[in-house]
């Protein structure tokens, strides 16, 4: 992290999830490891990073997402504001948030093991400064530890799995941040590596949630839930999901349920809600069913797109990544604008459950109205009052 990059847009979508995870309601107190570090010590002379800011300028995609956090941000589009001082004083965080703020800086270390002792004591210095925080964020300039070494001259803007260890292993939820570059193999493969590095390197065998944040790059984020939290994170993340953050957001490899309870506890939630229509000999409809999924007739070109992204997405891309696909032969052609497509997806998906739902409810099939619990979203499980 530096602080020329604060309130750019790649910080908007970052402190949106924040204020998502850490809130009055989930109750969790938010820790932040900001892996502080100085541009002139570890970039070239000439890189531009932090420059993206099309947020501030599109309130129509981005502000519905958190309005107070994209008002507190306008702030910070003016470079003499960028300062972690004033940030940590903005109330752009929950109060109580504690902050990690010191430099991960190796420039003045002469020699390999004095490097690697400063960074140690850097390390040491974050677990002891984070010890109250229930999660704890990770903020370096560009991800998880590629190939260089940690004492190298851009080893400060890596995080090593080492250096969170210690995090989970005192039971603290972590969210660590990745930055997409040019990986062989895209998003998939990226997100397949790193999983298998946690797992293995930290023996973690839990959840592990990885979001995408399409920013003017992609951003990933991966969510490391202590066992504790695990139910909660799970459900802040669909009610997050659930609302106007899935225009720029998605949950890639998104779990079949987002629910603590198993499928004995469904059946059990489902039966107790709609009893009076599992125990009544004949048929009873006593719930609405919706219409057909995007209204009747739909426009000509959503049907053949819907069916496209499910092919593209049953072949290993992501949501985004098929929306995208499908997207540039339907955008000029049909005189839409860009993320109509996918928005048009996602709630095609939401009503087609929402429907299927209501469908094995009404025809007494406890199974499949099972299956299709798992799918459904926090509002519309709120709306049938089965949450």
């Amino acid at each position: 992290m530096q602080e020329k990059y604060l309130g750019d847009t790649p910080d908007f979508g970052k402190y949106a999830l924040l204020r998502a995870l850490c809130n009055k309601r989930t109750g969790l107190r938010l820790g932040i490891n900001w892996y502080l570090t100085i541009g002139s010590e570890v970039d070239k002379p000439d890189n531009r990073d932090g420059h993206k800011r099309h947020h501030a300028t599109n309130p129509e995609t981005y502000k519905p997402i958190d309005p107070e956090l994209w008002e507190l941000l306008a702030h910070f589009q003016l470079d003499e504001h960028r300062s972690l001082t004033k940030f940590e004083s903005s109330g752009v965080l929950q109060n109580g948030t504690l902050y990690h703020s010191e430099p991960l800086s190796l420039a003045d270390a002469k020699g390999k093991e004095r490097k690697l002792q400063v960074r140690s004591l850097w390390v040491q210095a974050a677990l002891k400064k984070l010890e109250s925080a229930d999660l704890v964020f990770v903020d370096p300039d560009t991800g998880f530890e590629g190939s260089a070494p940690r004492h190298y001259k851009q080893g400060p803007k890596f995080t090593y799995y080492d250096e969170i260890k210690g995090f989970i292993e005192r039971n603290q939820t972590v969210v660590a941040i990745q930055f997409m570059g040019h990986q062989a193999g895209g998003v998939p493969a990226l997100v397949s590596a790193i999983k298998h590095d946690l797992r293995t390197k930290l023996s973690i065998n839990g959840d592990i949630h990885v979001l995408r944040n399409s920013a003017g790059t992609s951003i990933l984020y991966f969510i490391i839930p202590a066992e504790h939290h695990s139910v909660l994170i799970s459900k802040s993340i669909g009610a997050f999901l659930d609302g106007p953050a899935s225009s720029v957001f998605e949950w890639v490899n998104e779990p079949c349920a987002v629910t603590d309870e198993n499928d004995d506890e469904i059946r059990q939630i489902i039966y107790s809600r709609y009893q009076h229509i599992f125990d009544n000999p004949e048929l009873v409809v006593a719930i609405p069913m919706v219409g057909p999924a995007m209204g009747a007739p739909p426009r000509e070109w959503i049907p053949k797109a819907i069916d496209k992204i499910e092919r593209l997405i049953d072949s290993g891309l992501s949501i985004n990544e098929a929306c995208r696909k499908v997207e540039k032969g339907i955008i000029a052609s049909e005189n839409i604008a860009p993320k109509t497509v996918e928005m048009t997806y996602r709630r095609y998906q939401r009503e087609y459950w929402n429907e299927e739902f209501c469908r094995c409810v009404i025809t007494k099939d406890i199974e499949g109205a099972v299956t299709a619990y798992k799918r459904l979203t926090p509002a519309i499980k709120r709306k049938r009052r089965i949450d």
